[in-house]
């Protein structure tokens, strides 16, 4: 499958570093190209897709109808978690203003879009079904990967206007990291995990908005400092250091202008 071998090529470009005596032009140079290159790939594969496996929620239900949803999930899930590690996941100190707030909102987006297709599956899916019945269980424990990775690209910070929205995502993909921790023992640690993310959102929030904490959660990292937006600077992923983490390793000052830019 053409969009399993891009993968290969997103994990090959987030896990390169500089050289150390590598000027920082030569760095940038080299990476947008080969981000650039990646991401046309990902963008000109899913627009050669045939129509009935073009992403939405009606043919999320047509699939369901005739027996391929799990393979229309599958790609469609890999595609925006490829977008999402591929935009999210380099040196940003290297990189101009421009770059990195355009990949902090492709980040952002392709979170947003997943998160949005686990809600169309777990209001779609017969649930409790069965493993055979239900696709969402066909694809543990990758797609329960790509939910925890999501929720942490959302939940570095966002705008008050934005955050109702969210939460329900954020509160349904968890409930679907449940479903699948019937199927996939990794999934029911990210269940625990995320739950005491959407927490600790929660408790960010309230701070930012002064409002009372719908929940207790432990007390948030500093940042957020205007009214209108929230922020929390510790990614659940640890795999990689601030420095190669656009989404939680620039200023809130950057972090914010590209979520307005990309409303």
């Amino acid at each position: 499958m053409i969009i399993a071998s891009l993968w290969t090529d997103v994990t090959k470009l987030i896990f390169r570093r500089p050289r150390q005596t590598a000027d920082s032009g030569s760095y940038v140079k080299s990476h947008e190209s080969l981000l650039g290159d990646v991401q046309a790939k990902l963008f000109d594969w899913r627009s050669s897709l045939p129509p009935h496996l073009q992403y939405s929620r009606q043919r999320l239900v047509e699939a369901t109808q005739h027996g391929y949803a799990g393979s229309l999930i599958a790609m469609h899930a890999l595609y925006h978690i490829s977008q999402l590690k591929a935009a999210r996941n380099a040196h940003h100190e290297l990189l101009s203003p421009h770059t990195t707030v355009r990949q902090i909102r492709i980040a952002h987006t392709n979170a947003t879009q997943l998160l949005e297709m686990v809600c169309d599956v777990r209001s779609i899916s017969p649930h409790g079904s069965g493993k055979a019945q239900d696709p969402v269980n066909l694809l543990s424990p990758f797609f329960a990967y790509g939910i925890t990775a999501a929720i942490d690209t959302l939940s570095a910070g966002g705008l008050r206007e934005d955050f109702g929205r969210t939460m329900v995502l954020v509160s349904d993909s968890i409930a679907a990291l449940h479903d699948l921790a019937q199927f996939c023992a990794s999934a029911k640690a990210q269940a625990k995990q995320t739950s005491k993310r959407m927490a600790l959102m929660e408790a960010r929030a309230a701070e930012s908005f002064e409002v009372t904490p719908v929940v207790a959660a432990p007390r948030a990292t500093n940042g957020g400092e205007a009214m209108n937006c929230w922020r929390i600077n510790e990614p659940m992923e640890q795999v990689f250091t601030l420095q190669q983490d656009v989404t939680y390793g620039t200023s809130s000052a950057i972090y914010f202008k590209a979520l307005r830019e990309g409303r």
